[in-house]
């Protein structure tokens, strides 16, 4: 559970910031978008990184349930 607490803590204020921006400056995050799509080498870039997070955060969350329920927290 301190793993999820922490990834929560990690990645909360960064979507929450994300989504702040694309709300409030939505022109110019849709121009940032457009040029980022026309970009290949960018795109290429973004997936190199993001992957290797996507992988760690995997590894140190790695609690596989085949049940459907959630515990309930706090636990």
């Amino acid at each position: 559970m301190a793993t999820s607490i922490f990834l929560a803590k990690l990645i909360g204020p960064f979507v929450l910031a994300l989504g702040l921006a694309l709300l409030l400056n939505a022109a110019v995050m849709r121009a940032i978008v457009d040029e980022f799509v026309s970009n290949q080498a960018l795109i290429f870039l973004s997936g190199a990184i993001t992957l290797p997070a996507g992988i760690a955060i995997l590894l140190v969350h790695h609690r596989w349930t085949a049940d459907w329920r959630v515990p309930r927290w706090p636990a």
